[in-house]
């Protein structure tokens, strides 16, 4: 029992710990666009069409997947059907 206790205790304390360690969509965009944008009109300019899909690909797997969508809901209007 105490043991059981004890580990809930502790996934409890890791789940909250790790909530705080993630950003935001947009912070992640903002902190990595700029070089994302230099990187790719480098490759435009060689046309390296396959070094364009990497960068992309490498941006969403490395840089924003994992990060939480902000709240941009800023009103509380009903939909009226």
């Amino acid at each position: 029992m105490k043991r059981s206790l004890l580990f809930l205790m502790f996934l409890v304390t890791s789940m909250l710990s790790a909530q705080g360690n993630t950003i935001s969509f947009s912070q992640a965009l903002n902190m990595h666009l700029p070089k994302y944008i230099q990187d790719v009109e480098n490759a435009i300019v060689l046309q390296e069409k396959d070094t364009i899909t990497h960068l992309f690909d490498a941006l969403v797997k490395n840089k924003l997947i994992g990060t939480h969508f902000d709240d941009f809901n800023g009103s509380t209007q009903k939909v009226v059907e």
